[in-house]
């Protein structure tokens, strides 16, 4: 097997070879920030819960890896530093195994930073997200990682957090009450195409397109819209451009 990303990275690993104490240092750096990352999302679902969508991204994440990882095995590469500190984590165990593929932690990371955004927590997802970066690389570079197992570790962690959404809809909003708003939907969205149903449809509207809508809505209503001059001016020519258009289809023989 050779991965060109373990080539790249060779100086880099047999600097840190070379130097154990900073090489525990930096694992003990890349497990503190798991345990941030993990805590404080929890932390936040606590504040906030409107879905169980987080939980059942991590459940169908690791069910996956630990099923493959009971029939796949790969070993380990020249160059590997991986190994207990001697500071526990709460989050990454130090145990002597051979759990390459997927990586548990960009895939971690991929679900707290898909989850924080869609819950509005954009501090925290743009935190998940640099972490993410830097597990990345140092994975890469104390060999605990192959780069096929931190690729898909990051697709199998979207994908968990896609299929989360809808395994987890029917407890979310017909037992609890959490509706499409509060949950923080992403995946099962409203298509575009969908005209009233959708309720950002106005992204898909030209500025003559609400007008038109507004001076329709003025007319039907006691209590009228306010239409600025210059923009109901815009309206009807919007409107006698339509009529015009309809006559021409009709009668263009």
């Amino acid at each position: 097997m050779r991965d060109y990303t373990f080539i790249y990275t060779d100086k880099w690993n047999k600097y840190l070879a070379e130097r154990q104490e900073l090489t525990h240092r930096l694992i003990m750096l890349s497990s503190y920030l798991m345990d941030f990352l993990v805590y404080g999302g929890l932390f936040i679902f606590n504040q906030k819960a409107n879905t169980l969508r987080g939980i059942m991204s991590f459940a169908v994440f690791f069910i996956m890896r630990q099923n493959i990882q009971q029939v796949f095995f790969m070993a380990r590469s020249e160059g590997y530093l991986f190994s207990d500190p001697g500071i526990p984590s709460f989050t990454v165990p130090y145990h002597d195994t051979d759990d390459f593929f997927f990586s548990g932690h960009v895939g971690t990371c991929m679900i707290w930073m898909l989850e924080n955004f869609a819950q509005g927590k954009t501090v925290m997802g743009v935190l998940a997200f640099f972490i993410m970066i830097f597990q990345w690389i140092y994975l890469t570079v104390i060999r605990g990682h192959y780069i096929i197992d931190l690729i898909t570790g990051l697709m199998v962690a979207h994908f968990s957090h896609m299929q989360a959404e809808w395994i987890v809809y029917y407890v979310d909003v017909k037992i609890i009450g959490w509706d499409r708003h509060k949950r923080g939907q992403l995946t099962c969205n409203h298509c575009k195409k969908c005209g009233w149903s959708n309720d950002k449809i106005s992204m898909q509207m030209s500025e003559e397109e609400k007008n038109f809508l507004k001076s329709n809505y003025a007319k039907n209503h006691s209590k009228p819209a306010v239409v600025p001059k210059k923009s109901l001016k815009k309206t009807q020519n919007f409107e006698q451009s339509i009529r015009q258009s309809l006559f021409e289809t009709l009668f263009d023989f």
